[in-house]
């Protein structure tokens, strides 16, 4: 698993020394990187210092699975809020999207109600 990290890791930086990205896209580049290392590090500690009790018990793992999935979408939120102008602006799109979302659905059940009729 470590040698997978590293090849990953090698392949990022020869792709950063032959594009010259630019300082802002490098971070991008290496907080997804950093992201996703941590987010499974965080699977195979969780997993490996309880390998036996998995064995014995298989609800340790769902355990392990279930931390692991959590700072894996706390760091994503980290990055994805950084990143993004603000997080009331977030807010606002969401809830525009849930609203037209909302919208056609019901455009489209006054629809069918006026077809069968």
């Amino acid at each position: 698993m470590n040698s997978d990290f590293s090849f990953l890791f090698e392949k990022i930086m020869d792709r950063i020394e032959r594009e010259k990205l630019k300082e802002k896209e490098r971070k991008k580049l290496f907080l997804i990187f950093f992201l996703f290392f941590y987010s499974f590090l965080s699977l195979g500690i969780f997993s490996f210092f309880s390998f036996r009790a998995i064995v014995q018990q298989g609800f340790f793992y769902l355990f392990s699975l279930f931390f692991g999935s959590f700072f894996f979408l706390k760091d994503f939120l980290i990055f994805f809020f950084e990143s993004f102008p603000s997080f009331f602006f977030f807010l606002f799109l969401f809830h525009l999207g849930l609203f037209l979302f909302s919208l056609k659905s019901i455009l489209e059940k006054r629809q069918k109600i006026f077809f069968l009729k």
